[in-house]
């Protein structure tokens, strides 16, 4: 075929002149393998993607190479998936799962690692050994999510539901440690009437119960689901008698009516929701035992105002019935917010728009672990970049999640510095002013780890050493490196450690231990730094 006629069968093929290359002599081949992170195990059927001037794709064959023919010499980005394998990014934002390729006539063939899938299964057992179908069964981290993960989105609990043999399956579930445990309850329950009925002694109920079969939640055995494992696991329930919740509000008469709602604090979800009598009762006929978080909130004027909301909770551990309970209610206070930028660079010439939304969370950290009460999220609302959000009385620490070329330089409330302290909202009075200052002159880390480890359980931690509560983290990627973008200029400790999910960055003395681990460095305003680290071990 003469080099003209291969032009033309190449514009009706539908490659065009952009996809591929016209002469032969100038034609190159994007060559690689995709395999498994855990053993090096080739991966058949695996999606290749070659991103650039002329996209491209191809699948793996059963030894998990591929090709790309007829290419032009350029810069190319290649992406790898299959469903069953994580690539980086989905296990850490941080870490790119497009690989940057230049390729010519020398380019040496890719090597693309997928990180496999983790299993849970078993079957859920009675007292007798028989199975029960229809319990919902869940799987949670064990430890808080780091900071930015409360802006991940889909990272609640996994749960499935057990078949009339007992059996479930979870899969999908990235490396790390985490609590299995079942639930009669597979979600919120239907509005429920107010009822002043006691529950029959013999009704019962199968309770939220941990691995192995426990309902208390420190007697739990945590899994551990390693990269590529499949565990079996049995689970034994027990029922046991529901019992009865009633009590009211100490507000009195509520024109405006009351909502309380039962959360689970095992499920993390709501078990029941009902709408109280204008007198301020209510009751929850049939809870099965465990530790729940009563939630209620009345408006006592009946105005629909945010302002004259109040809130009130308690932390119940069931037991028995729970009757006469009171519920204190506190006027919510109004929280000014004052969103300031400090921009530098050309791309910035001005603020973002008033009505982009900046997520700003105020996490109450006075009440237990894994409790859902008051995240709340606010953007700027007007022209001055002014925010506001209703906190109940409590104690708060603000997150912030400034958009991809920002930073937060402050963040005060009268005296108080946000980024230090945390945030006390006292009965009946509303904070001093909140602002926030978001700067563009951020330091970048581009570096490497060297030394053996699998990149699905180590992670790099930069701790400010002036404020430690700041401390973040970045995954590492098959070839060692890793990167942080729009930190805030100081000085920082700098640390690799294997076995990172063991760590806790809302620990103060994880984090202080973590940091002392760690190689100091200072990092300018606007600039790269580049690190060299090695792999240190943290023991649980």
């Amino acid at each position: 075929m003469n080099r003209l006629l291969r032009i033309i069968v190449l514009a009706i093929s539908g490659g065009g002149l952009a996809a591929t290359c016209a002469l032969a002599d100038d034609c190159c081949t994007l060559r690689g393998q995709v395999v498994s992170s855990v053993d090096g195990a080739p991966v058949r059927g695996a999606l290749v993607q070659l991103s650039g001037e002329a996209p491209q794709s191809a699948m793996t064959g059963a030894d998990g190479t591929f090709a790309i023919a007829n290419l032009k010499p350029g810069d190319f980005t290649v992406h790898a998936r299959k469903p069953g394998y994580f690539t980086p990014d989905q296990l850490e934002p941080s870490v790119a799962s497009a690989v940057p390729v230049h390729l010519d006539a020398n380019a040496t063939p890719l090597l693309l690692k997928l990180i496999p899938e983790g299993v849970v299964s078993g079957r859920i057992l009675d007292e007798s050994g028989e199975p029960v179908e229809g319990m919902q069964v869940w799987l949670q981290a064990t430890k808080s999510q780091r900071p930015a993960s409360i802006f991940a989105q889909g990272r609640g609990p996994q749960g499935v539901q057990s078949n009339e043999l007992g059996e479930f399956r979870i899969a999908g579930i990235p490396p790390g440690a985490y609590l299995v445990l079942a639930s009669a309850q597979s979600g919120m329950r239907s509005e429920m009437a107010v009822s002043i009925e006691s529950v029959r002694q013999n009704r019962k109920g199968y309770p939220v119960t941990y691995y192995p079969g426990t309902i208390n939640q420190t007697q739990a055995v945590p899994v551990r689901v390693k990269a590529g494992s499949a565990q079996q696991l049995n689970i034994r329930v027990t029922k046991q008698p529901l019992y009865r919740i009633a009590g009211h509000l100490n507000e009195g008469t509520t024109p405006g009516g009351i909502m309380v709602i039962l959360v689970s604090q095992a499920t993390r979800s709501p078990f029941g929701v009902m709408r109280g009598s204008s007198d301020g009762s209510f009751v929850f006929p049939e809870v099965s035992p465990g530790e729940y978080l009563l939630w209620a909130a009345a408006d006592s004027n009946g105005s629909q105002n945010e302002a004259e909301i109040r809130l009130g909770a308690r932390y119940l551990h069931v037991t028995g019935n729970v009757v006469d309970l009171s519920i204190p209610l506190m006027k919510v206070a109004n929280a000014e917010i004052q969103l300031r930028w400090e921009l530098s660079h050309g791309t910035h010439a001005e603020a973002p728009a008033p009505n982009e939304s900046l997520p700003v969370f105020f996490e109450r950290v006075d009440v237990p672990q894994d409790s859902f009460q008051a995240l709340r999220l606010n953007g700027p609302e007007n022209e001055h970049g002014v925010a506001h959000s209703f906190l109940e009385p409590g104690t708060y620490r603000l997150r912030v999640r400034p958009d991809a070329k920002t930073y937060v330089a402050r963040a005060t409330s009268g005296g108080t510095d946000l980024l230090r302290e945390d945030l006390v909202v006292g009965a009946g009075s509303a904070p001093s002013p909140i602002e926030i200052v978001l700067r563009d002159d951020g330091a970048q880390i581009d570096g490497t780890v060297v030394g053996t480890a699998a990149m699905e359980e180590g992670h790099v931690f930069a701790v400010p050493e002036s404020a430690p509560k700041l401390a973040v983290s970045a995954g590492v990627s098959a070839n060692g490196s890793f990167h942080f973008v729009n930190l805030a200029p100081g000085r920082y400790s700098i640390v690799a450690l294997q076995n990172a999910e063991a760590l806790d960055l809302e620990d103060a003395q994880s984090v202080s231990r973590a940091e002392r681990m760690g190689e100091s460095t200072e990092l300018q305003a606007d600039t790269t730094s580049t690190l060299q680290l090695e792999w240190k071990h943290w023991d649980e």
